[in-house]
């Protein structure tokens, strides 16, 4: 089936949901295949306004995302270049240039770099300069400032041009400290505060977009002035997240966004077919509100704006709790592996995925700001649900999707399909990606449950490093650095546990030490003695050889054997075993000292009130009987 990439982001704007609405509606219309790399950046959402220094959030990780279009196979392209190039790789860009000089491409909201490729934008220039021209001839403003984009985005530079012109061509001066540049984020408060300590004259503030010229008004409210009486204002974009906001309603420009993701389908398309590259525009329609001074000219389409934008917003609170409660569930599920990831798929089913598939690394992989990235072989197909039907592959028979497959496999042939692939990070960890087989009205519910899944996953991987640790720490406090045989706390825990647990049962304690150490240290050294005392235990362990048989190193040279499956018939048999042992050591050793060890034991049986410091004490009584025979000193 003939399949279009989409590489554009963010996933959470309101402007890449529209476009992304007009993409996939005319794809599905054209019964055509749409695969798109949805870039996630969290840094507008929980940042500063930028002057309290360093940035909490990082979104190095977020341009991975479009790394993956790699493993995929395109018959053409739509991209946001001028977007999405600030978060690429240098892998990524170097695959998108490839693609997008190798088969047909449409580049959205910007002109196209390369000849061979098709454009699609707003005509941002004539609104921008309609809107200006409104200010100055309808309202008489002569003092303007302006809260431009960032410079070298297209449309920041069209917008800002068109107001220039429009200035000089109606005689208004329009200085450099007139104007202040944003990001098209919500961080506007140090520009917007700078406006009003250098410009204090100011009687109309025009900004590049709705987002920024709402938090503008925010802080103009708290300088005591009055937005459309004090100072008039207008934004761009026509911003449905913006609009129930804006008190009073800002006057824009709307981009018709739906409608240029469907006219960035057709050019494609027609390229495809083997018409020539165009620069193709879309008209950008005036929304006169109350912020310039205007009454609104169209009240009753306001209100069911308004409306429509307060049934979204109930819709989102109802899934923003849904979400928050499959993210306790996963993590209440953490060290259940299958029960985790199906928590995950039986979500993202009920959140209206007709299919989604979690594409995990073996193990996160770390990713510094500053460092090269380095792409995975393969990912792991961890969990998948279609249809409602929920798999979770075990670890040994997991699906590799690499280069060899990659992602087309995991489409179907239904005409008119849209995947989406999200990326799923922490901080410096990369898990994987989500793949998604849904609406485009479900994207951002899909995006919550991206971060939640990723937050989860992070928990996931934290968790198993804790447990991992913790493991290591509990081994550690109970075992002998030197031997690494049980030390005395580690040995009476796991003795008690055994005699509490097995009422009845006759077992044996055996008490050992090793004859004439001291002498040995004094004479050898003490790393002769560390020598023997490690003999010492290989020769205990390869006598008390059987799985329940337990040994510990009680202190210095004194050892301690639970034998827990006793042969009763022979009480010495492994006393006598022990000594063919160090006799055969002893034989073949080319050491000028003999390493022997006196034992004695003592017999008992299982009950509640059978106390193991008595049982080692008898043991020990049996041990000083033995030492009475041993050799007079340890030399050859």
């Amino acid at each position: 089936m003939f399949t279009i990439g989409v590489a554009i982001g963010n996933i959470s704007s309101e402007h890449v949901n529209q476009l992304m609405q007009g993409i996939c509606r005319k794809a599905k219309e054209k019964n055509v295949r749409t695969i798109s790399f949805m870039g996630t950046y969290s840094r507008d959402y929980f940042n500063s306004d930028g002057e309290d220094g360093e940035d909490i959030f990082s979104d190095h990780e977020a341009g991975i995302i479009y790394d993956y279009a790699s493993l995929t196979l395109f018959d053409a392209l739509i991209i946001n270049y001028n977007m999405v190039g600030l978060y690429m790789s240098g892998k990524a860009k170097s695959v998108f240039e490839q693609l997008f000089r190798s088969i047909p491409t449409v580049f959205v909201d910007e002109e196209s770099p390369i000849p061979q490729a098709s454009s699609v934008l707003t005509a941002n220039y004539p609104a921008q300069y309609a809107l200006t021209e409104h200010l100055i001839k309808e309202h008489g403003c002569k003092n303007i400032a302006v809260l431009a984009g960032p410079p070298g985005n297209p449309d920041a530079d069209d917008r800002l041009n068109a107001i220039k012109a429009c200035c000089a061509d109606n005689n208004i001066k329009l200085e450099d400290k007139q104007i202040v540049y944003g990001d098209f984020s919500h961080r506007v408060r140090t520009q917007t505060e700078q406006l009003l300590r250098e410009f204090p004259e100011m009687d109309a503030l025009i900004g590049a977009n709705d987002v920024m010229i709402h938090n503008a008004c925010n802080v103009l409210k708290e300088h005591g002035k009055t937005i459309g009486k004090d100072i008039f204002v207008t934004g761009f974009d026509d911003d449905p997240a913006i609009l129930p906001l804006a008190d009073p309603p800002l006057t824009t420009a709307r981009q018709n966004t739906i409608r240029l993701g469907m006219l960035a389908v057709e050019k494609v398309l027609a390229l495809a077919n083997g018409a020539a590259p165009e620069k193709a525009t879309d008209p950008a329609d005036l929304k006169i509100r109350l912020s310039c001074g205007c009454e609104d000219s169209d009240m009753a389409e306001t209100y069911r704006e308004l409306r429509h934008s307060a049934e979204r917003y109930n819709t989102l609170h109802e899934r923003a709790m849904q979400v928050l409660l499959f993210t306790r569930a996963m993590t209440d599920r953490v060290r259940n592996e299958s029960a985790f990831f199906k928590i995950a798929a039986d979500h993202l089913s009920k959140f209206g995925c007709r299919a989604a598939y979690l594409a995990l690394n073996t193990k996160p992989m770390v990713h510094t700001p500053g460092t090269p990235w380095r792409f995975p072989r393969f990912l792991e197909l961890t969990a998948a649900v279609k249809e409602g039907n929920i798999t979770v592959y075990p670890e040994n028979n997991r699906k590799k999707i690499s280069f060899g497959n990659g992602f087309r496999e995991l489409s179907s042939d239904d005409e008119g399909q849209s995947l989406f692939m999200i990326p799923l990070y922490s901080g410096n960890r990369h898990h994987g990606i989500l793949i998604l087989d849904t609406d485009v009205s479900n994207l951002y519910y899909s995006f919550l449950a991206a971060l939640q899944i990723e937050s989860a996953l992070d928990y996931r991987t934290l968790s198993i490093e804790m447990d991992e640790k913790n493991s290591w720490l509990e081994a550690a406090s109970q075992t002998d650095p030197l031997t690494k045989a049980l030390n005395r706390g580690g040995f009476s825990n796991i003795a008690e546990h055994s005699i509490r647990n097995n009422p009845g049962k006759t077992m044996r304690l055996y008490f050992c030490d090793m004859d004439h150490l001291k002498i040995i240290n004094d004479t050898f050294g003490h790393n002769e003695g560390d020598f023997a005392i490690l003999t010492e235990y290989q020769l205990l362990r390869n006598t008390f050889n059987h799985s329940s048989d337990i040994i510990g190193r009680y202190g210095g040279d004194e050892f301690l054997v639970l034998d827990t499956n006793p042969d009763t018939l022979s009480e010495d048999r492994s006393v006598q075993a022990l000594s063919l042992r160090c006799e055969e050591f002893n034989t073949f050793s080319e050491k000028p000292y003999y390493v022997e060890l006196s034992c004695g034991f003592t017999e008992f049986k299982c009950d509640k009130d059978v106390s193991l410091p008595d049982i080692i004490e008898l043991a020990d009584k049996e041990l000083y009987k033995a030492k009475i025979s041993r050799r007079k000193n340890p030399f050859k």
